[in-house]
């Protein structure tokens, strides 16, 4: 029996610490757990009856029929849990951005002090070593608050090495209501004593009882309570510390003590605290996702000095604090931060939640104008990718998305490590990956094969239920990046043909929503892959979906706006009513902005079908006469350096339309950013009559003045 009981603690303590180690919590020394005889210590287990709870973990109880009860060797145990042996091979991720930034400042000595340590400490004395019931009912007989705080303290260790399951509901219950009493009548109350409280709540795994739980909610909201009300008492690096606990209890956004502490500390003047504690008061900013009003810019004005001499981890929360707050700092501050990334060394290796935040910091506020000393932070960067993260890799190809500068080799090398890091790679970096491709259409080939085909095969094999119901929109848009290159997968697209991925799907919050990803792939999947058997989006659906603002298009181009009138103008003969009626601004691909669409025969103009002007869900196709042309005008975001490359939804649309059967001529802004307008639709026009009589547009009719002058007038005419 001692045996048997060794081998279930030992199963419990390695899940508990590797639980705690994953989470990049601290393992201080354990002393050795005392065992009880079954006189001592009789817990109850409430949920007993319940098929969840494991047989062993019901029959837990640490104690043993043999009154020379002998302790467990906690080292021996802790050695073994902690043998990089038997968790060789397992990818570990941080869990949240948060615990990569609050590991990256615990790192700096000037905020030890604002931090503090989950603690697996069991310390419980063999005078206490009664049942939790027994504990909690004698709780009202306490008369002194410190000794019911150290019983809170103690029945949390238990708690934390039972997982929970050795507390009793009404016990419970009832020890909560006497201790949220005993809180709120207290006026002696210590930062000791709130902080055990807090450290307590930690250990007792409070975020594992249900949300409606009474007692539990009245218990968090008494000790919230007592944190505001000693506030004034406590020094910025004590208030600090127990916003910390409040952010390891899980509770950080359900307690107002945090926020009030922002507010408090936003009501004075910032420019008089060191950097330091303005940086700790922006991870607390972060952490919260809101601030005062006026809070940043404080910030920014304090720190905007010192800026030269902050390390990564700090320059990595500044950028959480405005990028989770969707606050715009300065022009200023911004080159400020970049010209430090780009002078500091990356000593070790890289934190990649730093180097993810600031490329989506920079994703989101940089300028034009910064574009040529990214591409040097880039460069940088590139140095790092056999160390960096996938999450950080697929970040900083975003800067490239950006600034339209595609990095080919970085690209290369990125792929190159998608595949070697499979199938270990999540779903969000597949997704963010294949995009980035995409959107270069840069598909490169790795060992003789392409990339979109192997990163297609791998995905099959890789991608769980559980995945695609965690992340349903990023499974919507790696399927939409594959659908522009046309590829396909029958086993991928069965994820999205059934009622639990819909009701996971919209169940997000609007903004998460890929509705335009949706769309092209619902109408990629119409046309190129009928082996699918069925609409990927009801018709219902798809009607709503086309009718919602957020799923609109893009707005009109005012250059095809201008381009429409001027060709109108120019296409107008003798009959009128049919010149008017040949032109028109719709769009064939519902997904897809409104493009020129043009009826011509014999180079003369005739009207368009009335239903090729209707706008609705479905794809409209023209008279097969070949006389419909469409004219796709491309601005400037539309090609990606250093090739001049269409982007991969621009080409799938050239390709969806040529399928419906029009004629497909494209307007580039780069080839006419230096004309005038009327040699703007002189050259559209050309173009158009050219083109649509598969004759070669000459070279110099651009250049030739008469041509330009007889244009001019015949446009003024």
């Amino acid at each position: 029996m001692m045996r048997q009981a060794a081998c279930r603690s030992s199963k419990l303590l390695s899940r508990i610490f590797l639980q705690r180690r994953s989470a990049g919590q601290l393992i201080p020394r354990l002393f050795p757990i005392r065992h009880f005889t079954q006189a001592q210590w009789q817990p109850t287990f409430p949920f007993a009856d319940q098929k969840h709870v494991a047989a062993e973990d019901r029959q837990l109880s640490l104690n043993s029929n043999n009154s020379d009860a002998v302790a467990i060797d906690v080292p021996s145990l802790l050695q073994r849990v902690l043998d990089p042996s038997r968790t060789r091979g397992r990818k570990q991720f941080v869990e949240t951005e948060n615990i990569g930034l609050r590991q990256g400042l615990m790192k700096a000595p000037q905020y030890g002090k604002t931090f503090g340590v989950a603690s697996l400490q069991v310390s419980l004395p063999a005078s206490m070593a009664k049942s939790l019931h027994e504990q909690m009912c004698c709780a009202d007989q306490l008369k002194d608050l410190k000794a019911v705080v150290q019983l809170v303290s103690d029945v949390s260790c238990l708690a934390s090495i039972a997982r929970g399951r050795l507390m009793e509901g009404r016990a419970f219950e009832s020890f909560a209501q006497h201790l949220t009493l005993r809180l709120e009548s207290s006026n002696d109350l210590t930062f000791t004593d709130v902080r055990n409280l807090l450290q307590a709540f930690h250990r007792f795994h409070f975020d594992n009882l249900p949300h409606d739980f009474p007692a539990s909610h009245a218990f968090r909201s008494a000790i919230d309570a007592a944190c505001i009300r000693i506030l004034p008492q406590l020094s910025r690096e004590e208030a600090f510390l127990l916003s910390d606990l409040w952010f390891l209890s899980a509770c950080s956004r359900l307690a107002a003590f945090p926020s009030h502490l922002i507010g408090t500390l936003a009501r004075g003047s910032l420019d008089q605290l060191p950097p330091h504690e303005v940086v700790r008061l922006l991870f607390a900013v972060a952490l919260q996702r809101k601030a005062e009003p006026g809070l940043l810019l404080q910030a920014e004005r304090a720190l905007s000095p010192h800026v030269a001499s902050l390390s990564l981890p700090e320059l990595a929360v500044i950028c959480a604090a405005f990028f989770k707050t969707q606050t715009t700092p300065s022009l200023d501050f911004i080159e400020k931060i970049l010209s430090r990334l780009l002078a500091v060394e990356f000593e070790g290796a890289p934190d990649d939640v730093a180097i993810a935040l600031f490329a989506k910091f920079f994703n989101r506020y940089a300028q034009p104008a910064m574009h040529e000393p990214l591409q040097r932070l880039l460069q940088k960067c590139k140095t790092q990718i056999a160390a960096l993260g996938l999450p950080a890799l697929g970040h900083l190809c975003g800067i490239m998305e950006m600034t339209l500068q595609a990095d080919e080799d970085f690209l290369f090398r990125v792929c190159q490590k998608v595949l070697t890091s499979m199938p270990d790679v999540r779903l969000k970096e597949l997704a963010k990956i294949a995009n980035i491709c995409s959107f270069f259409s840069f598909w490169p080939v790795i060992e003789g094969q392409d990339f979109s085909l192997v990163l297609l095969r791998e995905c099959e094999r890789s991608i769980r239920v559980a995945d695609v119901a965690a992340y349903p929109s990023k499974m919507v848009e790696l399927l939409a990046a594959f659908a522009h290159v046309g590829c396909f997968s029958k086993k991928l697209l069965q994820f999205m043909n059934q009622r639990a991925f819909w009701k996971s799907y919209f169940s997000q919050p609007k903004p998460l929503l890929a509705t335009n990803d949706l769309l092209q792939l619902h109408y990629a999947i119409e046309m190129e892959f009928p082996e699918f058997g069925r609409p990927l989006i009801l018709e219902s659906a798809l009607k709503g979906m086309l009718s919602d603002e957020g799923s609109s298009p893009p707005p009109l181009n005012s250059a095809v706006s201008s381009l429409f009138n001027g060709l109108q103008k120019l296409l107008l003969q003798e009959n009128q009513t049919a010149a008017q009626q040949s032109v028109a601004l719709c769009s064939p691909l519902p997904y897809a902005e409104p493009m020129l669409l043009v009826r011509l025969k014999d180079l003369n103009p005739i009207p368009l079908p009335p239903d090729l002007l209707e706008t609705g869900y479905s794809l409209r196709s023209p008279p097969s006469d070949g006389t419909c042309t469409v004219i796709i005008y491309h601005p400037w975001w539309d090609y990606t350096s250093p090739h001049q490359r269409l982007t991969g939804l621009s080409e799938m649309k050239i390709r969806h339309l040529k399928t419906l059967g029009y004629n497909v001529i494209q307007i580039n802004q780069r080839e006419t950013h230096n004309m005038s307008f009327v040699l703007k639709v002189k050259h559209l026009r050309d173009k158009l009559f050219f083109e649509t009589a598969n004759v070669a547009v000459p070279l110099d009719y651009v250049s030739d003045k008469d041509s330009q002058k007889k244009a001019s007038s015949s446009l003024k005419s």
